[in-house]
């Protein structure tokens, strides 16, 4: 691709990516303030299910090497088969299952393809507005009553979850539900992180710091929580030779965090001791561990009766169920909840194992160091929702965009 026509790649695929993420961060407001219908509703979450899709199609960049068109072939033929499970409930399942299982894969082999074609840093600005946005409906959240129209869900039937131990809401922002706004957060760890590798004005790295610790407790998500811990310290790991940086972030943010130990806010002192309840109430009943280890040990242990090839794409996601009914099948399986257990249910380990060297070979291609993405395998398999929750799925793989590319330029500029 020449430089004309690259600057011109460059310009429409930062375009797209800033309208997909408004659709996602925005389209849960829509339809749980504005189109609360449930055909409206449906409608944009199938919107919201796409995007992957549309930004593979619409992207404008070089043609995948052979390599890379080769894996994509094999993946997509792989769910393609599997779609047509006998087992499955209906046909409708498996389809629904392909789009959900190609999510965060393909877009990220485009992406993967030309990084150059994709400039992520000039949406860090956009990324801090958002976040600024959501801190301040947050709070505004965090502090109106249960009941209030601010904190609804997309469904009025749907109960609002509370911090119980202070009588308070867990913030959905602008979301539809809850997990929305955790997995939104949880991408802000790795724009932090990205600005921290591009040595971003040091106000700005703070800034969006101080949301986050703000934020994060009143989601009362012990998930989010422990993921921005994870990435704060890679962050942190990764940049400690920018000396000088590190000095004037320590300074800032020791500053504010001795202004707020002389002027406690006791909102955000209500959230932390809501999110601690939480943690020690779950530590003392085991759910922590079993939340941390246990899906590991659901795959090792698996009950399913049909492990080699599952009962068929797209049969545990609620929105298939809701639209054309539960296979037999899972429901003589009982009850599951974590991701890695689903994906074998559906598709068996075949499907597992075949994600599993999917996301070897995808963060194999990325600039990303070799233990970060070690990390960020075991935690994408085991421990996030990046197939069954889309909004989830986007913002990992736009997270993952952005944090090779900001290695990527790191390496560039590099003396």
């Amino acid at each position: 691709m020449d430089e004309i026509n690259l600057n011109k790649a460059k310009a429409f695929n930062i375009k797209l990516l800033a309208y997909l993420f408004l659709y996602t961060t925005f389209s849960g407001a829509v339809r749980k303030w504005v189109l609360t219908d449930s055909l409206s509703g449906n409608i944009i979450l199938f919107g919201q299910i796409v995007l992957p899709i549309v930004l593979v199609s619409f992207s404008k960049s070089k043609s995948l090497s052979s390599s890379n068109f080769t894996v994509s072939i094999f993946f997509v033929l792989i769910l393609i088969l599997m779609a047509f499970n006998p087992l499955s409930h209906t046909i409708w399942h498996g389809l629904i299952g392909i789009l959900l299982h190609v999510g965060v894969f393909l877009p990220l082999i485009f992406y993967l393809n030309d990084r150059d074609a994709f400039p992520l840093e000039k949406l860090t600005s956009i990324f801090l507005i958002i976040a600024v946005i959501e801190g301040i409906l947050g709070v505004i959240q965090f502090m109106a009553p249960a009941d209030s129209i601010i904190n609804r869900y997309a469904r009025d039937m749907e109960v609002v979850a509370l911090l119980s131990a202070v009588n308070k809401v867990r913030i959905s922002g602008t979301f539809a539900y809850l997990a929305g706004q955790t997995s939104l957060f949880a991408f802000f760890g790795f724009v932090f992180w990205g600005m921290k590798l591009l040595k971003v004005n040091t106000l700005k790295v703070v800034l969006l710091l101080t949301i986050c610790l703000v934020i994060t407790p009143m989601t009362g998500s012990r998930g989010l929580a422990a993921m921005l811990i994870i990435l704060v310290s890679c962050s942190i790991l990764s940049t400690t030779t920018d000396f000088r940086n590190s000095v004037a972030f320590l300074l800032v943010f020791g500053l504010i965090f001795m202004f707020y130990q002389y002027n406690r806010v006791s909102l955000v002192d209500e959230a932390y001791t809501g999110l601690y309840a939480r943690v020690q109430g779950h530590s003392a009943d085991g759910e922590n561990i079993a939340r941390s280890v246990g899906p590991l040990e659901e795959i090792v242990k698996f009950k399913g009766q049909y492990p080699f090839l599952g009962t068929g794409l797209g049969g545990t996601y609620q929105g298939s169920i809701s639209l054309f009914g539960e296979s037999i099948y899972n429901r003589d399986y009982g009850y599951y909840e974590e991701e890695a257990e689903r994906i074998v249910l559906e598709g068996g380990f075949l499907l597992f194992f075949v994600r599993l060297f999917m996301w070897f070979y995808l963060m194999r291609l990325t600039t990303i160091p070799f233990v970060f993405s070690l990390m960020l395998i075991y935690l994408n398999v085991f421990n996030s929702n990046t197939v069954f929750n889309s909004v989830s799925a986007f913002y990992t793989f736009l997270g993952i965009m952005y944090l090779d590319r900001c290695f990527y330029l790191r390496k560039l500029n590099s003396p």
